[in-house]
Parts: structure tokens; sequence; C-alpha cells
């Protein structure tokens, strides 16, 4: 092989890594086109996940315990709500959370037996939140209600909406008509989580674009 069949080799080379670099980059930018706007769009979900529901106190007029279908160490608040866009740092405080329902685009919250959402016939809900230096969910009070007086509760502050009748005031709380009880976290407080919230479209975005690059980077090295 003369020196001129290198050339020609290793130039062909270099043009076949560069376009298969270019072709990476125009994929990625097609991919952007297409989702970013998505992103853009995407409602922020917040979800919850509380305690296991420990307590009867449905009076005690009659036996003090769980009544089926709930259980013990079994049965927890948990679900989530979406707002058009992130919520804003150092929101409200955690006697005085902020009215955050008209901002609310969906929701579902459940007890382990009942779940309700925004499309549940008669629903009424109201969501106050305070939020910290990132925009987290520091302090709530979650409440929904069907009409027939069954509704899921989770509050972690001190405020007219948790301290109603009939309800405890900290903590995750659910009122069932049917099992006829008012089951409740312990005492010590709710203890239940909100995660960090993150539009799907994102992450459906980076693993798209990881895709395209790892699919490139093989055919080159082949």
């Amino acid at each position: 092989m003369n020196r001129y069949s290198l050339f020609a080799d290793f130039f062909s080379t270099r043009s076949l890594r560069f376009s298969g670099s270019l072709l990476t980059a125009l994929l990625i930018l097609c991919a952007l086109t297409l989702v970013l706007p998505a992103v853009a769009r995407a409602d922020t979900q917040y979800s919850y996940m509380g305690q296991y529901l420990q307590q009867d106190l449905s009076g005690c007029g009659g036996p003090c315990g769980f009544s089926p279908p709930y259980s013990p160490m079994t049965d927890y608040v948990s679900g989530y709500f979406t707002v058009a866009s992130p919520l804003g740092a150092n929101m409200g405080t955690s006697g005085a959370p902020v009215d955050i329902t008209a901002l609310v685009t969906s929701f579902s919250f459940s007890d382990g037996v009942m779940t309700y959402t925004n499309n549940t016939p008669g629903i009424t809900d109201t969501i106050q939140v305070a939020t910290d230096n990132f925009g987290a969910i520091s302090f709530w009070d979650v409440f929904v209600e069907i009409p027939t007086g069954d509704a899921i509760l989770s509050c972690a502050s001190y405020t007219a909406q948790c301290l109603g009748p009939g309800f405890g005031g900290f903590g995750d709380e659910t009122f069932d008509n049917g099992a006829v009880g008012l089951y409740v976290t312990p005492a010590t407080g709710p203890g239940g989580t909100w995660s960090v919230p993150e539009p799907s479209s994102i992450i459906l975005l980076g693993s798209g674009l990881l895709g395209i690059v790892g699919i490139r980077r093989r055919k080159l090295s082949v």
C-alpha cells in the first residue's frame, strides 16, 4: 500500500466519523425541537406518600378499632396534584400556608380503600401549601371530600381547616361513613413526604437523547 492509499484511508475514516457525529447532532437537534415544546406545556406533579394509618378515632361510642375494609399498618394516604408551573420558593408559612386550589389542574388521593380524583362526581378539594427556599413543599393542608361526607385529609400544620369538627388537626386522616370511622396516623405527626417535582417530558427527553448517542457510538465502533 503506497502513501496515497494511506492518506485516502485516513481521510475517509475521519470523514466517516465526522459525518457520524454530524448526524448525531442533527438527530439530537430534531429531538429537542419536538420535545421542548411539550416540556414547556407539561404540568408539574407533586406526589405525596404518608405513614400507615394506625388509630381509629371514631368517637369510641362502640369498639375503637379499625373497621373493615380498613386495617392498621396496611392502609395509608398517598396521592398527587399537578399545577401548570412549579411552585415558587418561600410561599406561606407553617401556620399560614397559601391556598393554591385554583392553580391545581388535576389531583388524585387515596387512603388505600377510597380514591378521589378531580373527576370524582361532587368532589370538593382544598389544597394549601408552604414551600422552602428551593420551592419544595414543607407544610401542607390537603382536604378532599365527596357529598356523602367521606373525606381524605393530610395536614402538616395547625390551621382552621385541619382543626375543623371531627378532625384531629395534625397528620393523615380519612373518614369513611361506610366503615364508620376516622382513621389517623400517629399523634407524633404525619411523617409524610412530597417528591421533588419533575415534568415527565424531561425524563423522556433525557432517555431519548442518551439512546440516540448510544446507538451512534455503537455503529461507529463497529
